[in-house]
């Protein structure tokens, strides 16, 4: 199975990312975890000897892949990023800002793969958002307050997260 998360909306791509595995890790053993960012050198080879190996411990795997299309042969890449999608013990975690390019990567947004994108929220919906995260924080926004950070925060959900934070390290429940 090849799930495959993009856009440009870093905070929200992430945590799906992060629940998914988490969920992962919850079911069975971390020892079925490797984790490959394409920009090292040598994580290609790492990532095949891992795809290909068979735990005596854990009978599924999951393969979180970072900065895919920075290194190596894209075709070589993309052929083994179609193979997982065909596999049923190993689930592969693909999350990018954006496509891979070129048309050896066109695969990514068609079954059998399960691809989500995550573009900015806009009107409602991120005014809807920034309430929903004040109020996980504890913090309870007037309509200004909403307004305001929805404005200033738009298309930056990394910086609202954290300004919010600092709004609840600093003591304030109510804005």
């Amino acid at each position: 199975m090849l799930i495959f998360l993009y856009g440009p909306d870093d905070w929200r791509r992430e945590e799906k990312a992060k629940s998914i595995v988490s969920e992962f890790k919850k079911r069975r053993s971390t020892l079925g975890l490797g984790v490959f960012d394409f920009s090292e050198e040598s994580a290609f080879e790492d990532f095949l000897v891992f795809s290909r190996s068979q735990s005596v411990f854990s009978a599924a795997k999951m393969i979180v892949l970072r900065g895919v299309p920075g290194l190596g042969d894209p075709i070589r890449i993309a052929g083994e990023l179609k193979k997982l999608a065909k596999e049923e013990k190993t689930t592969a975690l693909l999350s990018e800002r954006a496509k891979p390019a070129g048309a050896d990567f066109g695969f990514l947004l068609r079954p059998p793969v399960s691809s989500q994108k995550f573009d900015f929220l806009a009107g409602r919906q991120w005014e809807d958002f920034v309430r929903l995260r004040a109020a996980e924080f504890g913090i309870r926004l007037s309509r200004e307050a909403l307004f305001l950070l929805a404005a200033a925060y738009r298309g930056d959900t990394w910086s609202l997260m954290t300004e919010l934070r600092k709004i609840r390290d600093f003591g304030q429940n109510e804005i």
